[in-house]
């Protein structure tokens, strides 16, 4: 069974096909990309409420509800509905406070997961959900950070003896300078006029080197 509904030309699957089903779902407004994240134990019984005209216009009269406000306003064809997933009626609140945190979701007026009046939460509960924030939070900024990317050019070097078997091989004059116990100004004018004035043979590659970093 598919997860994403059109809130309109899915009504009646909305209505029929989630019954006795528990788990985390979303609003979305196709228009503005807002969204409203809600959790039930009877996810086919949640939804009648969004399709009741007199609680939607009866909560907005009380400014009490963005996203029921936003149905009326928009319509039902320009709302999205996504079941995110169905988890046990123990884990609900933790999972809604999940994706609340995820979306930062317009429509949420409240932003703790079962602060809703006369709802206590227990103090378990409220511990992994003040942890599971700080996770989101941490998240968040991990995806922030800045990934730089720089471009170094190089001469790699390969020494060979006068029957033109290799040597050693070196990532640049530098180092094969080290090797050779000479200066590097030295093989880079071998590298210039191809001449040297020793048994070696030199071959000189032009060599890019990707360094990525992540700050």
């Amino acid at each position: 069974m598919k997860k994403l509904f059109n809130a309109d030309l899915d009504k009646k699957l909305l209505l029929k096909g989630f019954y006795n089903k528990s788990g985390i779902y979303c609003w979305t407004n196709i228009l503005t990309k807002e969204k409203y994240i809600g959790s039930s134990i009877n996810l086919s019984n949640r939804f009648k409420d969004y399709y009741k005209l007199k609680k939607l216009e009866k909560a907005a009269l009380k400014n009490s509800s963005k996203i029921y406000s936003a149905i009326l306003k928009y319509d039902y064809k320009n709302f999205k509905v996504e079941i995110l997933e169905f988890c046990s009626e123990n884990e609900l609140i933790i999972r809604e406070q999940f994706y609340i945190n995820l979306f930062n979701s317009e429509y949420n007026i409240l932003k703790i997961a079962g602060s809703r009046l006369g709802h206590k939460l227990s103090e378990e509960t409220r511990k992994i959900i003040s942890i599971s924030n700080r996770n989101t939070l941490q998240n968040k900024t991990q995806k922030k950070k800045t990934i730089n990317i720089k471009i170094r050019k190089g001469i790699n070097v390969k020494i060979y003896n006068s029957s033109y078997e290799l040597i050693n091989e070196f990532h640049s004059i530098n180092c094969a300078a080290r090797y050779l116990n000479t200066s590097a100004t030295r093989l880079r004018r071998i590298a210039k006029h191809g001449k040297s004035y020793d048994n070696y043979i030199y071959k000189f590659d032009s060599t890019v080197q990707i360094i990525i970093t992540i700050v």
